[in-house]
């Protein structure tokens, strides 16, 4: 696939994620959700599953960091409720190496897409500490941010697509709707851990 843009990697910068379009060609997207539809009960399948993800989402991830990169697991995503939170919370032994991403399968759009508030990767206090952060805390960011101006967007993308997240960046989701998707939450790993921006806020106080 082509090298990501200049201006594609400012974005991400500046705002924590990446939508990449039509990162996947039709036939390979309805190859990915048939196989997954199957539930890759034979190895084949997995090896078939796996060849056709790796190549494009390490490329992704090499052209914005700059270093080779491994796939360590990719799950079934759809509609489901998760509150607000950051993948540095929730990966152990992860934290600002593991990039995650999450390839459509099917358009995804509406009251059941990912929510997210773009740029909240830039807060030291969302990257940071415990990875056990409490739901209070999870919901106080959220006020936070929200009362810092910042707004929650829902994600909107095509099948073939990837939205490609900071580990920091701030997201959840929320069941309900009648919008169902489908896709593949994958996470990369690097070799070095992501910098994060000078924080602009404590929201938690000192550590």
């Amino acid at each position: 696939m082509s090298t990501l843009t200049d201006m594609q990697l400012r974005f991400w910068v500046e705002r924590g994620y990446l939508i990449v379009k039509a990162a996947f060609s039709s036939a390979d997207i309805n190859g990915l959700r048939d196989l997954t539809e199957a539930g890759l009960v034979s190895a084949e399948a997995r090896r078939r599953f796996r060849s056709l993800l790796d190549e494009v989402l390490q490329s992704v991830v090499r052209d914005l960091v700059g270093e080779d990169v491994v796939t360590l697991d990719v799950a079934r995503d759809g509609p489901a409720s998760r509150p607000f939170h950051c993948d540095t919370w929730r990966a152990p032994g992860a934290g600002n190496q593991a990039i995650s991403m999450l390839v459509a399968l099917t358009d995804i759009a509406g009251e059941t897409a990912p929510l997210f508030f773009p740029g909240s990767h830039r807060f030291a206090s969302a990257s940071s500490g415990s990875k056990d952060r409490t739901s209070d805390e999870m919901v106080r960011l959220a006020t936070w941010l929200a009362d810092d101006g910042q707004k929650a967007v829902g994600l909107t993308c095509a099948a073939g697509d990837i939205w490609v997240r900071h580990p920091a960046l701030f997201h959840g989701s929320m069941s309900g709707g009648v919008d169902p998707w489908l896709g593949l939450e994958a996470r990369c790993m690097t070799k070095a851990g992501l910098t994060q921006h000078p924080p602009t806020a404590d929201i938690f106080g000192s550590a």
